[in-house]
């Protein structure tokens, strides 16, 4: 497998992705890490009985728990180690230890053992390294984006670093619950609904798989109208989406003693519906999400400054970055709106960076007093 792998793409891996099997290789297993999709692909294999047996099971999407795991724990992951290498009073001794604690979740997951243990075990062992202050002391900023922004943020997030700044890029699952939701966003364009933020409960899933089952039941004993498909698709979708949301709560909560998380997890129905007042989800891509993740995180208040990542020629990211630069206007906390393409910065992009990190930390500042 691995000698199928895109150069260039290996090549932007090499530095940044291929850093350990838990990391944002996860976003395509196999792909940038082929070590990460032997792992996945045995455990799908043991889970499931192959991967043909995912397909047809109406149950297996259960059976890749572990599978899932991957990119929960990978967001997590990150967002422990970039906060530590901020407040750590020796930074180097502070990583390897933190090594040495996710070697561990790693080889968990490698020998298909139950991760649970290994998570306690690593959150123990990272709470006690020693650091100068706690992460919600330290000022903080958040990049987020279209999909892209997972390719792109590493430079960014290594500059601030430098400057004693917690740079979190956007989670990966973020851009997981997107594609999980499009069956169910096409079904509520195709029946009118205008708001598709309530599709995501489970009242709605278990409503379309009872509505489903039954007019089945109906057509195969009266012969009437075949049932609607889609609205079992929107179903599944649904019920992918809600299993996701709460698969990251239970790990976040889990590693949340290790002192090292400070984000506060946001229901992809409140980026819908925070997005939904700008750019329709209709649209069918991330520009929704990115607005609505925008609008959250001002909410939330866990970052003194948000960073808006767009990649050359990519249509969502230009269209949520036109309605945040009126949007932005009508909030105090420092934000800025950019391209950024690769692995260098360009001095006009450094010129910003510096100083949206003075006016992070004032603003850090302000809102503890």
């Amino acid at each position: 497998m691995g000698d199928n792998i895109n150069p260039g793409i290996q090549e932007i891996s090499k530095g940044y992705q291929i850093k350990r099997c838990f990391r944002r290789a996860a976003i395509a297993p196999g792909i940038l890490n082929p070590k990460l999709k032997s792992i996945s692909v045995e455990i799908i294999r043991k889970k499931t009985g192959g991967l043909r047996s995912c397909q047809k099971k109406s149950t297996a999407f259960f059976g890749l728990k572990d599978f899932s795991s991957v990119m929960y724990l990978s967001d997590l992951l990150e967002e422990a180690e970039n906060s530590l290498k901020c407040i750590a009073k020796n930074k180097t001794d502070a990583l390897k230890k933190f090594e040495t604690a996710t070697n561990k979740i790693l080889k968990a997951a490698e020998t298909g053992e139950p991760l649970k243990p290994a998570i306690n075990q690593w959150a123990k062992e990272v709470a006690e390294i020693p650091k100068r202050i706690s992460s919600k002391e330290a000022p903080k900023v958040l990049i987020f984006g279209g999909l892209n922004v997972l390719f792109t943020n590493h430079p960014i997030v290594e500059y601030f670093e430098d400057n004693g700044i917690i740079a979190k890029c956007v989670d990966i699952l973020e851009g997981g619950l997107w594609a999980s939701s499009f069956e169910s966003v096409k079904y509520g364009a195709k029946t009118g609904n205008e708001n598709i933020e309530k599709l995501y409960t489970s009242i709605s899933c278990f409503a379309y798989h009872f509505d489903f089952m039954l007019k089945n039941l109906t057509n195969k004993i009266m012969k009437t109208q075949k049932p609607d498909r889609d609205k079992l698709k929107a179903a599944g979708s649904i019920l992918n989406v809600i299993y996701m949301e709460v698969m990251t709560k239970k790990y976040r909560s889990a590693m949340k003693a290790s002192g090292l998380l400070y984000d506060k997890y946001i229901p992809y129905k409140q980026l819908i519906k925070k997005g939904g007042k700008h750019i329709s989800s209709r649209v069918f891509t991330e520009s929704n999400i990115t607005v609505g993740r925008y609008l959250s995180s001002i909410e939330a208040n866990v970052f003194d400054g948000l960073i808006n990542i767009g990649t050359f020629n990519c249509q969502p990211a230009m269209n949520s970055i036109a309605v945040l630069r009126s949007v932005s206007n009508e909030y105090n906390i420092p934000f800025i709106s950019m391209d950024c393409d690769g692995g260098e910065l360009s001095s006009n992009q450094l010129r910003l960076f510096e100083t949206l990190s003075v006016q992070a930390k004032r603003f850090h500042k302000t809102k503890r007093k």
